[in-house]
């Protein structure tokens, strides 16, 4: 049985962070992509989370290493990534509607500098 609730936690390096606003080559964005895929799977497994056996409800926080105003929800194409890696490691069934929902917002602890971090709090839809 999948438990209730579990939170995982991703550190990304300011060099790998994707934004909707970026304009960047389209092999930079591949390479950042697959890099925050990786590590997304790499530290889903490493923490030990369980198989989400059901439709799985998300809270992701997006954590910034300055106070300054910040936009969460363009931080998609990073949570893209960040969730395709824990489809890859087998924790989430799929990424689609069907399987996951979630919801952003900003958290309020900074990080270190040139890094930021995704906390996606998973629990099982009702």
């Amino acid at each position: 049985m999948t438990d209730p609730t579990e939170t995982f936690t991703l550190t990304i390096p300011k060099t790998d962070w994707l934004t909707q606003n970026a304009r960047e080559h389209w092999a930079t964005t591949a390479r950042k992509k697959k890099a925050i895929r990786m590590r997304s799977r790499l530290e889903a497994r490493r923490q030990g989370l369980s198989r989400r056996t059901e439709r799985t409800l998300s809270t992701i926080l997006v954590g910034y290493p300055s106070a300054r105003r910040a936009d969460p929800e363009n931080a998609a194409p990073t949570i893209k990534a960040a969730i395709d890696g824990l489809v890859d490691a087998g924790i989430l069934i799929d990424d689609n509607s069907t399987w996951w929902a979630h919801g952003t917002d900003r958290d309020p602890e900074k990080t270190e500098p040139g890094m930021y971090r995704l906390t996606i709090t998973m629990e099982t839809a009702a």
